[in-house]
C-alpha cells in the first residue's frame, strides 16, 4: 500500500509525474523495503498486541525478519505491477519495461484475483485456528467476520467490476458471520442483533444496485466512476448510509458484551467513523477501528 502512494500523488498533486515511477522499481524495493522494515521493527513494541491479536506474528521476528519482510513485500508488489503498466522502469536506472504485456490482461487479471482470494482465505483460516485456541470458536468466528469486511473494503479500492462484486459477497458473508456469532455469544440482545443484520443486508442490496448501475465495463477509470455516481439518484446512497448507521448503533451493546476486550469507546469511534464517511476521512477511521476491534476480539480469553 505504501508503494501505491505514488499513483495517488500522481493523480492528485504531481500531475506531470509518472503514475508508476521511482517507487515502482526493484532498486526502490531494496531501499524502501528496508526502511519500512526498519520502521516496523522500531514500532513493534507499540503494535505487538495488535499483531498478535490478528495472528500476524509468532514469536520475535527480530530486525532481520522485518527487513526481509519489507524488501520481499515491496519487491513482489513491483513484480506484479510490471506486466500491467508500460511506464514502469523496474530495472531503473535502465529504461524500459521488458515485462509489459507479457501475458494477455484477462489471464493476468484472473491470476491476480485467484492469488488474492487464496491469500485472503489462507490468512483467515490461519487466524481462525490461532484465535480458536486462544478465545474459542465463537469469538474466532466474530473476528473472522470482521476481517472479511476489512479485506472486502480494500478490494473496493480497485474500482474493478469483478473485485467490486467479490467484495460485496465478502461483506455479505462477513455480516452474516458477525451476527451469527453474536447470537451465540450474547443472549439478551437477539432482537437487536437480528434487526442489525436486516439493516446491513438492506445496505448491501442498495450498494449492489448502485454498483450494477455504475459499472458497465470490466475496468473503469476513477473519473468515470465518480461522474457516474454523481448522476445516480441519491436515494440509494441515503439508504446505504442510514442502514449501516442504524445497524451499527443496534450492534453497539452486543459487541461490547460479546467480548471483554471491546471497550465502549471503540464502538463509538466505529460509529463516528461511519458518520464521517461522506468527508472521506471517516472511511479511514472506520477501517482502522474495524482492524483494532478484530485484534481486540482475538485477545479475548476463552471461558468455557
Amino acid at each position: 500500500m505504501i508503494v501505491d502512494v505514488e499513483p495517488l500523488l500522481a493523480f492528485t498533486v504531481l500531475v506531470s509525474y509518472p503514475i508508476h515511477g521511482s517507487l515502482h522499481t526493484f532498486l526502490a524495493s531494496l531501499i524502501g523495503g528496508s526502511l519500512v522494515g526498519l520502521f516496523m521493527y522500531f514500532i513493534d513494541r507499540s503494535f505487538k498486541r495488535i499483531y498478535r491479536g490478528l495472528a500476524l506474528v509468532k514469536g520475535d521476528l527480530g530486525l532481520k525478519g522485518y527487513l526481509v519482510a519489507g524488501v520481499i513485500g515491496w519487491f513482489i508488489h513491483v513484480l506484479y505491477d510490471t506486466p500491467l503498466y508500460y511506464e514502469m522502469m523496474p530495472f531503473y536506472p535502465l529504461e524500459g519495461n521488458p515485462f509489459y504485456n507479457s501475458l494477455p490482461y484477462p489471464i493476468l487479471h484472473a491470476f491476480y484475483v485467484v492469488l488474492l482470494c487464496t491469500g485472503i482465505a489462507a490468512y483467515l483460516v490461519n487466524t481462525f485456528k490461532v484465535s480458536s485456541n486462544r478465545c474459542g470458536v465463537d469469538h474466532a468466528m466474530l473476528q473472522a467476520g470482521l476481517l472479511l469486511v476489512v479485506a472486502a473494503t480494500l478490494l473496493l479500492l480497485s474500482f474493478d467490476v469483478l473485485m467490486l462484486f467479490l467484495a460485496t459477497i465478502m461483506i455479505a458473508g462477513g455480516i452474516i458471520v458477525i451476527h451469527t456469532s453474536l447470537l451465540k455469544l450474547v443472549k439478551q440482545w437477539k432482537t437487536r442483533i437480528m434487526l442489525s443484520m436486516l439493516c446491513m443486508l438492506i445496505a448491501i442490496i442498495a450498494f449492489t444496485v448502485i454498483a450494477a448501475l455504475s459499472l458497465s465495463s470490466l475496468k473503469v477509470s476513477i473519473e468515470v466512476l465518480l461522474d457516474t455516481f454523481v448522476n445516480l439518484p441519491t436515494v440509494f446512497f441515503a439508504v446505504l448510509w442510514i442502514s449501516v448507521l442504524t445497524g451499527l448503533m443496534l450492534l453497539r451493546r452486543p459487541l461490547i458484551e460479546a467480548s471483554s476486550t471491546v471497550r465502549p469507546h471503540l464502538t463509538f469511534i466505529l460509529i463516528l467513523g461511519w458518520v464521517l464517511t461522506p468527508a472521506i476521512i471517516g472511511i479511514l477511521v472506520f477501517w482502522i477501528t474495524l482492524v483494532i476491534m478484530a485484534a481486540r476480539i482475538g485477545e479475548t480469553k476463552y471461558v468455557q
